[in-house]
């Protein structure tokens, strides 16, 4: 089910209505160079018991602004069903990702909020 959304994101079966599928979580800090699509369903999946059928959507940080490098991370937006939102919430609001070399990455993940976004750039 879809409510009037307010943050003007579209749903793209339905053609010129705003709409969202609550509830949304954002995704922050992902390392660009191990982050795919098949990695969060699995960390949701794994941590949450949880999964999701509507594709993950990737967003990339601003450059940083003094020397104009492109960010080494990514922020990804997820759409879960309301029963499991406060099981996802509390299970990953913070969660780590290990890359092939053993680094550990610090990462979270937060309810969406268009009031917040853009704001941890």
């Amino acid at each position: 089910f879809f409510f009037q959304a307010e943050d003007g994101i579209r749903d793209y079966k339905v053609t010129g209505v705003q709409t969202c599928a609550l509830p949304i979580f954002y995704m922050y800090d992902l390392p660009q160079h191990i982050v795919t699509s098949v990695k969060i369903h699995s960390i949701v999946k794994e941590k949450c018991g949880v999964e999701f059928s509507e594709a993950v959507q990737f967003r990339d940080y601003q450059p940083n602004a003094m020397t104009g490098l492109p960010s080494p991370f990514k922020k990804a937006l997820i759409k879960v069903d309301a029963h499991d939102a406060k099981k996802v919430l509390d299970t990953i609001k913070y969660f780590e990702i290990t890359d092939g070399t053993g680094i550990t990455w610090q990462c979270r993940c937060l309810p969406y909020d268009k009031d917040l976004v853009g704001q941890n750039k």
